[in-house]
């Protein structure tokens, strides 16, 4: 695989880099302390070249991990456009959790149907964390709704009764979540909050919004550590596997939230890959009949790019 002027120009600059061998005997002449000096300057100078060569090993393993996302990126896109689907109407998000590189398609926000749960969820547990708020048996059984069936009732009761819709905005601001905002009730249900106003736009995100939460949580950082853990607890047990799970092997273990609405067809998951777990988060706005197999396609083949 070619990697590109620059990493060549890497790799040929550690070759700058070769430890030089300590002085030779100094001559007789030479003095005992100049001699001293002299091996302790090439000490030195060979402890600073080690650092350097390290820090330049580091760099061009990062920028191969690089290339190799952006050859994923491109092979993604090559999809999309092989099948006529628009690259501004999908946006993928993938990020490898071993060595931190991503890589998205499209950075715009989407409607967000049934996946704006999953940042209802952590402002709940962020609210919890904060000695804002108690978990009591009510609000576990609706987080657990929420999530594992997706239950809308569930969704507005979080979010009305107990975050509190201008604590929610507020949360998804301090977390930095740019793209993602929250408006409104989703139906169909009977929960009061159903009927509130879309005056200020609709529920939105973006794929990197889910993926950065999504994380989080893996990485434990979402509020806390025990409460990233009973978060990826609920994501692993949802119910609804049937477009990003589908597209990897069995036995996988996937942690996901859907979401869709008319032409709108989403999922964020963490996948655990065997070689490789890695976030993924494919948000789509297309009329196209097949969306849901073309995240399952999608999906395997990102599994396959990572993990084969």
């Amino acid at each position: 695989m070619k990697y590109g002027k620059r990493l060549l120009a890497l790799v040929l600059a550690a070759s700058l880099f070769a430890e030089p061998t300590l002085p030779a005997q100094a001559s007789a002449r030479s003095s005992k302390t100049s001699h001293k000096a002299s091996t302790a300057a090439t000490v030195k100078r060979m402890r600073i070249l080690r650092v350097k060569k390290k820090k330049l090993r580091a760099l061009i393993r990062r920028s191969i991990q690089q290339q190799e996302m952006i050859v994923l990126k491109k092979q993604i896109l090559s999809y999309l456009s092989d099948n006529g689907l628009s690259s501004a109407n999908w946006s993928i998000y993938v990020k490898n959790l071993k060595t931190n590189q991503s890589i998205s398609t499209c950075s715009r926000s989407f409607t967000a149907a049934s996946t704006i749960k999953l940042f209802a969820m952590a402002a709940a547990y962020d609210k919890i964390e904060r000695k804002q708020l108690t978990m009591t048996s009510d609000l576990s059984t609706k987080l657990w709704n929420m999530i594992v069936y997706s239950d809308n009732d569930s969704f507005n009761s979080i979010v009305a009764d107990y975050v509190g819709p201008a604590e929610m905005n507020q949360f998804l601001k301090r977390q930095k979540f740019t793209r993602t905002a929250q408006y409104h009730g989703i139906g169909p249900g009977s929960h009061p909050y159903l009927s509130s106003t879309r005056v200020n736009g609709v529920n939105h995100t973006s794929a990197a919004d889910c993926g950065m939460l999504l994380e989080k949580i893996y990485r434990g950082t979402m509020a806390s550590k025990s409460a990233s853990d009973a978060m990826l607890s609920l994501l692993k047990q949802q119910t609804y596997r049937y477009k990003i799970p589908a597209g990897v092997p069995s036995g996988v273990t996937v942690a996901n939230k859907t979401g869709e609405f008319e032409q709108f067809q989403h999922d964020a998951a963490i996948v655990y890959g065997q070689k490789t777990p890695y976030v993924i988060c494919i948000f789509s706005e297309d009329s196209h009949a097949y969306s849901i197999s073309h995240i399952r396609r999608l999906s395997s083949m990102v599994y396959q790019y990572l993990n084969g």
